[in-house]
Order: C-alpha cells, then sequence, then structure tokens
C-alpha cells in the first residue's frame, strides 16, 4: 500500500481535475521508490522487496495478516 502521507498529496491534487489522477499516481510511485532506496531501515524488507514497482505490478499473490507477519519477523 502506499504510504498515508504521499496518497494524501495524491487525492488531495486529483480532488478537483480526475483527468490528472494517472500522472499523479505516477508521481506518488516515483516519489515512493526514492523513499523506498533512500530508507535504510527495513532492510529484511528490501532484501524480499527491492523494487516497489514490479511488486505493485505483480498479477498473483495477495498480502494478507500472515503474510506481513513473516516478512516484518513479527510472526505468531
Amino acid at each position: 500500500m502506499v504510504p498515508w502521507d504521499l496518497l494524501a498529496l495524491e487525492k488531495r491534487a486529483t480532488f478537483k481535475r480526475a483527468e490528472n489522477r494517472k500522472a499523479e499516481r505516477e508521481k506518488t510511485i516515483r516519489q515512493w521508490k526514492d523513499r523506498w532506496d533512500k530508507e535504510s531501515r527495513h532492510s529484511w524488507t528490501k532484501r524480499l522487496i527491492p523494487e516497489i514497482e514490479p511488486w505493485l505490478t505483480r498479477r498473483h499473490g495477495l498480502l494478507d495478516f500472515y503474510i506481513t507477519q513473516m516478512m516484518t519477523g513479527h510472526g505468531c
């Protein structure tokens, strides 16, 4: 899921102009990728998902509670 702060900025930008949605989504993804590449924490998750774009465009698999727990090392 796109980080909430970036998603809020995207929603604000597209609130009045619906034709801008695709361009704003691409901008949001670029900002998220920049943030992802610069972040030094969460190294375990970055090992599993080195790049965001292929993860977002995949056509299989769902991310649920149990997979999230496994990926973050907080398994129950």
